[in-house]
């Protein structure tokens, strides 16, 4: 016979489906101590019920009642086993319910059952893959502290790979240590993990390190311990070393995994060798060795995207016959906007309601990128606003890429409210910002507003880079401020950070603006004694400065020693050099110059016309610069008013003496 008390307990269950409030209500209704006991010793009888009433509140948006029916049922003497906790508390942790998961957990400590080892692990795991870490290392801390459960194995592995995947390797360093001294040995999961980390920051040579601390304490890699090797040795360019590698693995016995051969494909693609990235692909499929997947085919698009070969791109997605993914739109996407080509952007963003997709903050974040960079801001700020109204949530790249947008084409006011919005939504600007708005404000003639920006890092919790010295130091040779500009050189090398090319550059060519010949001179001398190699800039700076002080011929050995070195030429070297010429009288090599930079594939600007025609005129060869003058405006380069002024007082003055002559 069906026991009216089971039929209370049932009933406690299925009222959660509905009216999850009702649970308690039914749980109460006992009216003597008797009865009550008989439905909480049938409810201990099938304790799945727990599960069932629990679930119904957490997953109906009824915590608390979920934690009052907990603390009820354990009241009354019948805590739920911890095996049906921790069943909930991984349900919660894998439906993104970690707060929910963690309100019980601490429920359970005050109420009972007492957590185990699974407890701990399940709790940390869910705060390791949702990146907060501290909360990870504070429940692990709390475990420590508590005594009543030791972490295991598991849980230093959990954490570690939680922060190696991070990239925080003191922290990883620090949890191995914790382990030995807890005498745990560590096996080959978390020295895998530990080489990731590694190989994730770019230390490569770290990470071999670690592999043979593995080896030699006995623990014998697997086949994720080799595909990190090789992984780190295709991001270090390094891939006939990953080939070695890989055949080392199937000698060993191991079956190559898709992600090898992926790591493989991408490297050989990043080193520019599309056959080799190709024929390694065409093996995989052909001898069977190892079956596609999106992973794979997400990486052969994007490669033959970032070779320019974006048609072969498109061909392959549409014609192998693959799910695509979000992923692999985005990687097309992308490299149609690096291209420039946002129309086709834009149609592969319409393709994805065709099949079934949904764009994401990288999809919209590429667009803003391509729409910026091709100077559509304020297209670009109505997309931007189109993706917080279909209810996503911008991140620091999002607001980058727009707020570079408006700072690159001389709209920085809207920059900064973007700026200002981003703050008030509770997103942190990174330095990548901040050194973008100082780059805008400085272009914008707003030098102290950049400054007042500058001395305000410390205060937001901000290192500046160089990039941002960089910035400043350029700012500031630009006005012709060229102490401030040392300042900031010098508050450089106190924070330790090493100049480049460019700081120097900047800083040699705010000497030569200011006339202090020597002063550069000894900037590119220690430049050069710090090991770092000048650039076609640097050289120019140099060049001009000397011809602005009349030293002709160490302008035209700095262009002979620029050569010698190896650095190519651009326009503005070639307009230097032609200026120079032109003052020393020798026309004929100034249009020689002229005609080796066109044969070299340069296009000469206005600046570089206006010398050459200046200088033909002064030598009294008016018509080869009427020519030119021709011969320029044939090209689409429109003469500004000074050169049209200069160009046409020298030319009338040509024509009356020619005028006079033949009336003579």
């Amino acid at each position: 016979m069906y026991h009216p008390a089971r039929r209370l307990v049932d009933r406690i269950a299925r009222c959660c489906s509905s009216r999850p409030s009702d649970a308690l209500a039914a749980l109460s209704e006992g009216a003597d101590a008797s009865r009550l006991r008989l439905i909480l010793t049938m409810y201990w009888e099938s304790p799945h019920r727990y599960n069932a009433v629990m679930s119904r509140f957490f997953f109906n948006d009824n915590a608390k009642e979920a934690l009052d029916f907990h603390v009820t049922v354990s009241s009354r003497g019948f805590p739920p086993l911890i095996f049906h906790c921790n069943k909930l508390i991984n349900a919660l942790c894998k439906t993104s319910k970690t707060d929910s998961a963690n309100e019980l957990f601490h429920l359970i400590l005050r109420e009972g059952p007492e957590p185990n080892v699974v407890t701990y692990s399940t709790l940390i795991s869910s705060y390791c893959k949702e990146g907060r870490l501290n909360e990870a290392m504070a429940t692990f801390n709390f475990m420590v502290e508590k005594k009543s459960v030791a972490p295991d194995l598991i849980v230093y592995g959990i954490l570690i790979d939680g922060f190696s995947k991070e990239g925080q390797m003191e922290e990883c360093n620090d949890l191995l240590m914790r382990a030995l001294n807890s005498g745990i040995r560590p096996d080959v999961v978390i020295f895998s993990s530990i080489l990731d980390g590694y190989v994730r920051i770019g230390h490569l040579k770290k990470a071999s390190e670690w592999y043979h601390v593995m080896l030699a304490k006995g623990i014998k890699p697997n086949a994720v311990t080799y595909s990190v090797l090789l992984k780190g040795l295709c991001m270090e360019g390094r891939v006939s070393e990953a080939h070695g590698v890989l055949s080392a693995i199937i000698k060993l016995g191991f079956k190559p995994s898709v992600l090898m051969y992926s790591s493989l494909i991408d490297g050989l693609f990043n080193i520019g060798d599309l056959k080799g990235a190709l024929d390694l692909y065409g093996h995989m499929i052909y001898k069977g060795e190892c079956a596609t997947d999106v992973v794979v085919d997400s990486v052969l698009i994007k490669g033959l995207s970032q070779a320019g070969r974006i048609q072969d791109a498109l061909r392959f997605l549409f014609k192998s016959g693959i799910e695509p993914t979000i992923v692999t739109y985005n990687v097309l996407i992308d490299g149609l906007c690096k291209m420039k080509r946002l129309r086709g952007a834009m149609a592969l963003c319409r393709l994805l309601n065709v099949n079934n997709l949904t764009p994401d903050v990288v999809t919209f974040t590429a667009v803003l990128s391509g729409m910026s960079e091709l100077g559509k801001p304020k297209e670009a700020a109505m997309v931007f606003f189109q993706m917080l109204k279909m209810g996503f949530h911008a991140d620091v790249v999002s607001y980058g890429s727009l707020i570079n947008g408006f700072c690159k084409h001389k709209a920085v006011a809207y920059g900064l409210k973007i700026f200002q919005m981003m703050h008030k939504s509770g997103i942190l600007p990174d330095i990548y910002i901040y050194n973008v708005l100082l780059f805008g404000l400085i272009g914008d003639g707003s030098l102290e507003e950049a400054r007042k920006m500058f001395d305000e890092f410390p205060a937001c919790g901000l290192v500046p880079d160089v990039i941002t010295y960089n910035t400043m130091i350029g700012g500031y040779c630009g006005a012709k401020m060229l102490r401030e500009a040392v300042g900031i050189y010098e508050e450089m090398m106190n924070k330790g950070l090493r100049p480049t090319t460019i700081t120097f550059t900047h800083l040699i060519n705010g000497c030569c603006k200011d006339g202090r010949i020597n002063e550069a001179m000894l900037f590119f001398k220690l430049m050069l004694s710090g090991g770092l190699a000048p650039n076609v800039y640097t050289y120019s700076c140099l060049m001009d400065g000397h011809l602005k002080s009349r030293d002709m011929e160490k302008a035209f050995e700095l262009h002979e020693d620029m050569l010698k070195c190896n650095v190519q030429p651009n326009i503005i070297s070639y307009s230097v050099l032609i200026n120079g010429l032109c003052k020393k009288g020798r026309i004929g090599d100034a249009s020689l110059a002229f005609q080796c930079a066109i044969h070299r594939g340069f296009l000469p600007d206005l600046v570089a016309y206006g010398i050459l025609i200046r200088g033909l005129c002064k030598a009294g060869r008016e018509h080869e610069a009427r020519m030119l003058h021709e011969r320029m405006v044939a090209d689409g380069i429109q003469p500004d008013s000074l050169l049209s002024s200069s160009v046409a007082k020298i030319l009338n003055k040509a024509d009356e003496s020619t005028s006079h002559l033949n009336q003579n």
